[in-house]
């Protein structure tokens, strides 16, 4: 048999009580500087991190940016609503039905689309003839800008004869050489420039800036005229080639459901062999009638492909 020997070695209380009063651990001011550092430690790994950084900046900066509203607006006695549009700013469209009493009474649209953008002096009456001045493409003439003016003529003279109508010309920003110019605004500006305008009639005009092509621009007029008066036209007058008035009559008129007799195409300029020859015809049915009668919104095919060239500036 072996054996079992047992070692028992003394518990020294004493040690422990000197090991305890060398490292005093329990103290209070040391536990508190501990629990601040290690706060001040997971405050600085916030603050560290990129994102945290910004969002604190974006606090500090709307805190500022609200404390210094408050000051100005207690120190000038005013406030936001104070400041308003000066009511003589003469722009085409500036006011709409909301702002004047006056747009409630208009009832009649008469388009004029525009089909290239000005760029000269609009005062000037030789530049609003000079093809240079002009954002022309490499089919188009200078008997096409006698065709832009008179059809701007046409315009005017259908609003001048209706007491109750709005006159639209329609043309987004579609070339970039113009930039942001839009076919609509120039015109505008040639028939104010011009001094064609009436002064008792000018507040009865208004620009569509938004239209890439003919479907669009009866579309969108319809549109903002009901922006501007509040409603929608009871008749509609277009002023165009007289090769696309079928174009208008049979596919945009019906694709739209306007009525026949609420609709009027005004062939401008009228009677001109110039507009009516057999090219421009056979042009007129390959380039544009036949597409819209396959696909009357013009989303498709080279219809599409059109509106992405007249929209440099990516407006739609």
């Amino acid at each position: 048999m072996v054996a079992q020997i047992r070692i028992s070695i003394p518990h020294d209380d004493s040690a422990n009580e000197t090991t305890h009063r060398l490292f005093p651990t329990d103290l209070p001011h040391i536990t508190r500087r501990r629990r601040w550092s290690r706060l001040l430690s997971r405050l600085w790994a916030v603050v560290a991190d990129k994102r945290a950084r910004l969002f604190i900046l974006l606090l500090v900066s709307i805190f500022l940016n609200v404390l210094l509203l408050i000051l100005s607006v207690s120190r000038n006695g005013s406030s936001w609503s104070a400041y308003s549009i000066p009511k003589d700013i003469a722009y085409p469209g500036l006011a709409t039905g909301a702002e004047d009493s006056r747009y409630h009474m208009l009832a009649e649209l008469i388009v004029v689309p525009g089909h290239a953008v000005f760029l000269g002096n609009p005062y000037d009456k030789k530049q609003v003839k000079h093809s240079e001045a002009w954002s022309l493409e490499s089919f188009q003439s200078t008997r096409d800008i006698d065709g832009f003016l008179e059809h701007i003529h046409t315009g005017i003279a259908e609003l001048d004869r209706k007491n109750r109508a709005l006159l639209m010309f329609s043309g987004g920003q579609t070339k970039i050489k113009a930039g942001l110019r839009s076919e609509a605004q120039s015109y505008w500006e040639i028939a104010q420039g011009q001094k064609w305008l009436s002064s008792k009639n000018i507040w009865r005009t208004t620009t569509e800036e938004f239209a890439r092509d003919s479907f669009e621009n009866l579309l969108f007029s319809l549109c903002r005229f009901y922006e501007v008066t509040g409603r929608y036209p009871s008749n509609v007058t277009f002023v165009g080639y007289p090769f696309k008035r079928n174009r208008f009559t049979n596919l945009h008129r019906v694709a739209l459901k306007l009525p026949a007799t609420k609709f009027h195409y005004v062939d401008s300029p009228a009677n001109d062999d110039f507009y009516v020859d057999a090219e421009k015809t056979r042009g007129e049915f390959t380039n544009a009638y036949r597409p819209f009668e396959i696909d009357p919104y013009g989303c498709t095919g080279i219809l599409q492909k059109k509106r992405k060239q007249r929209n440099p500036f990516h407006r739609q």
